[in-house]
C-alpha cells in the first residue's frame, strides 16, 4: 500500500456497495421491502444454500428434513419423500 492510502474496512466497503446496489435498484424502477432486507450480513440463505465469504454450502435447515426422514412404506409415503426432496432442491 502506498503512503497516505488507506484500506476500506468491512463497514466501509459494504456502504460502498449498498450504495451502488441500492442505486442500480432505484434506476430499474424497482422497490424493496424494507422489512424483508437485511444488512452487513456474514451469511444469507438462498435457494437452499448458505451463501457467504466467497464459499457455499447446503442450507441445514434444509438437509435437516432429509436426514430425520422415515423410510418411505407404501406409494403414498414414496410419493411424500419424493415431494419433500424436491421441495428441497426447487427452493
Amino acid at each position: 500500500m502506498m503512503p497516505g492510502q488507506f484500506q476500506m474496512t468491512f463497514v466501509e466497503s459494504h456502504l460502498v456497495h449498498l450504495r451502488n446496489f441500492l442505486t442500480a435498484i432505484k434506476e430499474a424502477g424497482l422497490t424493496l421491502n424494507i422489512a424483508k432486507c437485511k444488512f452487513a450480513q456474514l451469511q444469507v440463505p438462498f435457494v437452499g444454500y448458505v451463501v457467504g465469504n466467497g464459499n457455499f454450502f447446503p442450507n441445514p435447515a434444509k438437509t435437516e428434513a432429509i436426514a430425520h426422514m422415515v423410510l418411505p412404506q407404501t406409494k403414498k409415503d414414496i410419493r411424500h419423500a419424493l415431494g419433500v426432496s424436491l421441495s428441497i432442491v426447487i427452493t
